[in-house]
């Protein structure tokens, strides 16, 4: 049972991929966390003799790299970008009580352009992937994802699927002849 279980399709729609950010990115705060849960077990006789304030600092510590933890991973799980037969769609977790889903249909995608600036991006091998949508939609952007390149082919593979599944056909360009204008 996932996180898109609770995410509606359309008849005939199917996931292809979720993505997520990449984990290595939130490295820091899992290291403050933990460190936090574990700065109590350090202190544990100093603490003791504290009798019940020091038990109560101790346990506010622990309770609060705990509730640190959990946030990274809610947050890190709940931000995810969906690719389906149809349509993508950027789910974006701000907070515990505040989502923003945008999303965008294959036909509507105009340009899928990745970026990545750094060191560390290079070396880890993550990057955004930028995307550009026609007709007044929204942009959107995925960053910090692992191995940005494949979610670019990945996009641009479907949607060619999808436009020839569908036979959009792209715009010709017509050629107006004037006929007071001669040569």
């Amino acid at each position: 049972m996932g996180f898109t279980d609770n995410f509606e399709l359309k008849p005939r729609e199917a996931i292809i991929r979720e993505v997520r950010r990449f984990p290595v990115i939130d490295g820091g705060k899992y290291f403050f966390a933990t460190v936090l849960m574990m700065i109590p077990f350090f202190f544990l006789f100093p603490l003791l003799k504290w009798n019940g304030w020091g038990i109560a600092v101790g346990l506010l510590v622990f309770a609060l790299g705990f509730a640190m933890f959990v946030r990274t991973i809610f947050m890190w799980y709940h931000n995810v970008f969906i690719v389906t037969t149809d349509r993508i769609v950027d789910i974006e977790q701000r907070g515990f009580f505040e989502r923003v889903v945008s999303q965008s249909s294959l036909e509507k995608i105009q340009d899928v352009s990745l970026h990545t600036h750094g060191l560390l991006q290079t070396i880890f091998r993550y990057g955004d992937v930028n995307i550009k949508t026609a007709w007044g939609s929204v942009d959107l952007c995925v960053p910090a994802i692992f191995r940005p390149s494949r979610l670019q082919r990945l996009l641009l593979e479907t949607q060619e699927l999808y436009l020839e599944k569908h036979k959009f056909r792209q715009p010709t360009e017509k050629v107006y002849e004037r006929d007071d204008v001669k040569k």
